[in-house]
Parts: C-alpha cells; structure tokens; sequence
C-alpha cells in the first residue's frame, strides 16, 4: 500500500510518526541484533493495517529509547521493514530471531 499516493497520509504529524517507527527500528536492529539494513528504498518499507488502531479511541505507543520515553498514537496503519537480502549481522543466532518474527 502506498499510503502517500492513496492520500492516507494528510498531516506531517502523520509523516512524524511513519519515520519514527522506521527509525526506531532501524535502531533496535543494530543496538540489539548488530543488524544494518543495507537495501532501505520505499519499495522495503511496508504498511499494515494496526489491529490496535479504533478511530473512536486514542491509544498510544511507547517507546524507550536513550533512557526516554515517547508516546506515538496508534495509526491506521505500522511500519514494516522488509528484504534483508543486502543486509550485515554479527551474529547467525541474531538474524534467525529477526527473520522468523519478521514474518510471524
């Protein structure tokens, strides 16, 4: 789904979020798992429907990231990243864990 072409996106606020989530994960992967995602283009960056997501409700995310805490309100829509195929790891243990729940 390409949410800037099918104008789901209609704020910068929207947009803030949407790289947040890019982002924090990108981080996650190296700090975590030594894992660098070398192929990142618009074609890698997936968008799924939010199971969480209630248009009447607003719920928040949170994230902990340099010892603070950031709360991002749960949209339509969440980021995925996806093809590895270019990518680093340190470690074969790391890369199996990110795979298998990257699909899950």
């Amino acid at each position: 789904t390409n949410l800037l072409i099918d104008n789901k996106i209609q704020t910068v606020e929207q947009l803030y979020y949407i790289f947040f989530q890019i982002f924090y994960t990108l981080s996650v992967m190296y700090d975590y798992y030594s894992f660098v995602h070398f192929d990142l283009k618009p074609d890698n960056i997936l968008f799924i429907t939010d199971i969480n997501y209630d248009s009447t409700v607003t719920k928040y995310y949170e994230y902990n990231f340099n010892d603070k805490t950031f709360y991002i309100p749960v949209q339509e829509y969440m980021v995925k990243i996806a093809d590895y195929d270019a990518s680093f790891y340190n470690n074969i243990k790391n890369i199996i864990y990110i795979l298998n729940s990257h699909y899950t």
